[in-house]
């Protein structure tokens, strides 16, 4: 059987030729699965494009390759003369053409009597193969009016000295990839180009130094202009709007520096220098190779394309996918004047969001995605910034300019796709695992051997680019940083907390609080915001459930404390969604669906969940409020969208067609024991298709220990349990589930819960770390008891916002007023729990295989 699997998933990956193959294999009715396979193996043909091409090198690669399948077939044939399976136990599937993206021919096999898993990764994970459309214009067609520049262009590039991947012992830091990228250049564009390495050194020892590092010794020594940059020009907006986050130095510079590169240019005076082209500048990550010949009319062509497009100041790339979409700032061409004129407003943009930026690709994509800014921007062509993932045809390897390591790299998931390393891709990061089968289903890992190849061949020695302590030195270097980041942050915080205000729950591994109030300075960005036009009220900062109740701004602006020694990295909702489309999401093209079953709590989950995604550039193409909640929800109830399609579900459709994971998503909202009911509804029935997570809680509505409230409402006939267990658990596998914790209420009671006849006051108190937690704790024994407990993990809450007794405004303790830092940590747990669950999940398939093998050899 081994032999067997390995042979179709040597056909299936390995021959990239098949692919374009005849779209349906006829099956016949054979005795054997040997005469089955031989009839489909047979049948791969190299299609008419590639037949009659004159690329003599191509054909002899598919010549060899099929060569080597013809070989694996006949030694099959001979190895494998018994056992023989029915041909009724063998299914032949046929595949029809992708009308928009080409013809996928594969073959799945099916073999239900003994047991044989379906063996073609390829169609079972619905791996469609895309092809570029033909670009609006070709590289050197563009420049046929202006002349052609006699000068070389500016070529910046560069990574912060002091992160710990700069330097790496297996030799695949970003200092070797930027020496690859380097020499690249210097083969293929010497003529053209004049690099420019960027250096950031904020946050380290040597911050202000301009002494070169040995990386910068070695690129000046071959040509390049070094600079350093000892902090951003904005630094101190990152600082502050990525405060959340707990980044350190080198992740509040590195990933921002290319946006500094008209002070670079002013600053140095680059553009007097002899011989260099004035006006625009292309930008590359380090991990790209020049892969062929980029010469002066290539380089006049992009610059062209700029004021052919009109406004346009920039333009970039694709991020995954091969469609015409403008994402990827890994490659750039940039007008630098029209560019720096137009950064103050990039800059303020930023800083008026909600939600900062994470890095400047989210920064530039937010604010050239809206109406009135798309046509500041262009899309650059497909050839300068090639993924070695994508489908070669209808390009030809040598019409690449640039190859981007985007996401795989050398020593990171590129060799699996270059060998078609089937078992080496389920090793890899999930979100890799996704875009290393593409490589291998769609190109065969050509590219990316060949971009594998030529990287070898152009890196440096590591001990070239490189301290020979490098590993040592960053360390070192990563202390420093904490303690610079640390000092600032610490005298940035001016206003102390009143003493009748503070938090006073605490870990038991420091003293210091779970949560630290912002600053005046941090608080009036969030304070001065205008909601006046947003969409939803209870988007708005200190809006309580209640629509006529409204806590104070500056009393909801509670932060994650960052000094505690345990503390972690917060997430946000688009950190879930990358998570979910790389290992929930069932189908590519559809939407990323969360439903929040449970009570009132569970609803203010599913608006939360909304007011980040519009904040994120999402737009609303469905809403339907009416369910959250009645004329006490506020004016919130009666919002309307374009449109309603899912009539009796309070739901929120959202799309952001920029966006690399869930361009589309959709938030429900269920009462806990309707679940069932609701997705049986006709309107429902695609979500419930599709499937996705399904976040429930139950506990705020249940206040008597004794009673059986908890289980009861779990097992209702509508609610979660049936639907996780037995026959159902089969019926419903396309949903994931996770249990949300009741968040601790903070009534003026012994414990804060809530208990009819015993609240001293109406005032929402704090409990002193005297919360009762006993609704979270049988929810526990309840799915412990049902076996469970690894396959609903559980997202906790409770402990984490204890202290937080000030985001309510009486007489409601148990609803939260609006403050987007208190949801983090739901998201956070959402992630948290999801990687959890993946982690088991794999595990029990790991054991379940040791197992089978265990049995085989028996």
């Amino acid at each position: 059987m081994c032999l067997l699997a390995s042979i179709i998933v040597a056909v299936t990956y390995c021959n990239i030729d098949h692919l374009y193959a005849q779209p349906q294999v006829e099956g016949k009715e054979e005795s054997s699965n040997n005469a089955v396979l031989e009839s489909q193996l047979t049948t791969i043909a190299v299609p008419a494009a590639v037949a009659t091409s004159s690329d003599s090198d191509h054909m002899l690669r598919v010549s060899s390759r099929m060569d080597k399948l013809e070989a694996m077939l006949e030694d099959f044939k001979s190895e494998m003369a018994t056992p023989k399976l029915p041909a009724s136990d063998v299914d032949v599937v046929k595949f029809e053409d992708s009308p928009a993206l080409g013809t996928v021919s594969d073959l799945e096999i099916s073999a239900h009597s003994s047991g044989i898993e379906e063996l073609s990764l390829c169609s079972r994970r619905n791996i469609v193969c895309e092809r570029h459309e033909p670009e609006r214009t070709t590289a050197k067609s563009a420049n046929a009016a202006p002349p052609l520049d006699v000068c070389k262009t500016l070529w910046f590039s560069g990574f912060h000295e002091g992160r710990n991947s700069a330097c790496k012992k297996d030799g695949h830091g970003y200092a070797d990839y930027y020496s690859a990228a380097f020499l690249s250049v210097m083969a293929n564009a010497g003529d053209s180009i004049q690099p420019v390495l960027m250096l950031g050194r904020y946050g380290m020892e040597n911050e202000n130094s301009t002494e070169l590092s040995k990386v910068g010794k070695w690129a000046q020594e071959k040509g390049a202009i070094v600079v350093h940059s000892p902090r951003l020009s904005f630094q101190e907006d990152v600082n502050k709007g990525l405060l959340y986050k707990h980044l350190p130095a080198p992740h509040l510079q590195g990933p921002f520096m290319r946006l500094d590169i008209p002070n670079f240019v002013r600053e140095h005076k680059l553009f007097d220098k002899p011989g260099i082209c004035k006006e625009h500048v292309l930008y590359t990550d380090p991990d790209v190779l020049f892969l062929n010949k980029v010469d002066r009319a290539d380089m006049q062509a992009l610059k062209n394309r700029l004021p052919i497009a009109g406004k346009a100041m920039v333009s970039y790339g694709r991020e995954y996918g091969m469609h015409p979409h403008i994402y990827n700032t890994g490659v750039m061409m940039i007008d630098v004047e029209k560019f720096e004129n137009e950064r103050r407003l990039m800059f303020d943009f930023a800083r008026n969001r909600t939600v900062y930026p994470n890095h400047d690709q989210q920064l530039l994509n937010f604010y050239f995605d809206r109406e009135a800014f798309r046509d500041k921007r262009d899309q650059l062509p497909i050839h300068y910034n090639w993924k070695p993932y994508w489908t070669l045809e209808p390009t030809t390897i040598e019409e690449v300019k640039i190859v981007h390591f985007h996401g795989p790299k050398p020593s990171k998931g590129l060799e699996e796709i270059a060998n078609c390393d089937i078992p080496g891709v389920a090793k890899l990061p999930k979100p890799y695992q996704r875009i290393a089968y593409h490589g291998i289903c769609c190109n065969g890992g050509e590219v990316a051997k060949l971009a594998l190849d030529a990287f070898q061949r152009w890196k440096a020695p590591s001990a070239d680019v490189c301290e020979a302590d490098s590993v040592e030195h960053n360390g070192r270097v990563i202390n420093a940083i904490n303690r610079s980041i640390q000092k600032e942050r610490t005298e940035a915080v001016d206003v102390p907390i009143p003493v009748e205000q503070e938090v006073k729950v605490t870990s038991n591994a420091t003293n210091a609080p779970l949560w630290d109030r912002l600053s005046l300075e941090e608080s009036r960005e969030y304070v001065n915001q205008d909601c006046s036009a947003h969409p939803f009220k209870h988007c708005c900062l200190g809006q309580c459930r209640q629509g006529h109740l409204k806590q104070d701004k500056t009393d909801v602006l509670w932060k994650w404390n960052e000094k505690r020694e345990e503390s972690y990295h917060l997430a946000k909702l688009p950190d879930v969604l990358d998570y979910f489309a790389s290992n929930i999401q069932n189908q590519p093209d559809s939407s990323c669906n969360i439903i929040f079953a449970g009570d009132s709590l569970s609803s203010d989950h599913a608006m939360a969940a909304s007011c980040q995604l519009l904040s994120s550039g999402y737009k609303l193409s469905s809403c339907n409020l009416k369910p959250m909640g009645g004329p006490i929800y506020g004016s919130d109830v009666n919002a309307t969208c374009e449109s309603n399609i899912y009539p009796s579900t309070a739901h929120f459709a959202l799309e952001n067609k920029m966006a690399k994971s869930c361009p589309k998503v959709l938030i429900m909202f269920i009462d806990i024991k309707a679940v069932v009911k609701e997705l049986a509804q006709p309107h429902n029935k695609i979500v419930n298709d599709i499937g996705g997570l399904i976040v429930f809680n139950w506990g705020v509505h249940c206040n008597e220990e004794t009673d059986d409230c908890l289980r009861s409402t779990l097992s209702n006939a509508g609610s979660i349990l049936p639907m996780a267990t037995g026959t159902n658990a089969t019926k419903y596998k396309q949903w994931r589930f996770l249990f949300r914790e009741t968040e601790p209420q903070h009534f003026d009671t012994t414990d804060g819960t809530y208990q009819p006849g015993k609240h001293r006051s109406q005032t929402c108190v704090s409990t002193s770390g005297n919360g009762d937690n006993w609704r979270n704790e049988r929810i526990a024994s309840i799915l412990s008891n049902h076996g469970l407990t690894n396959k609903i993990q559980t997202i906790p809450l409770f402990e984490a916002l204890l202290p937080l007794w000030q985001l309510h405004r009486k007489p409601d303790c148990t609803h939260y007023c609006y403050s987007p830092f208190r949801f983090d940590i739901t998201w956070t747990g959402m992630l948290q729990a999801l990687s959890a669950y993946d982690a088991h999940h794999q595990s029990d398939k790991i054991d379940m295989k040791a197992k089978a093998a265990a049995e085989d050899l028996l």
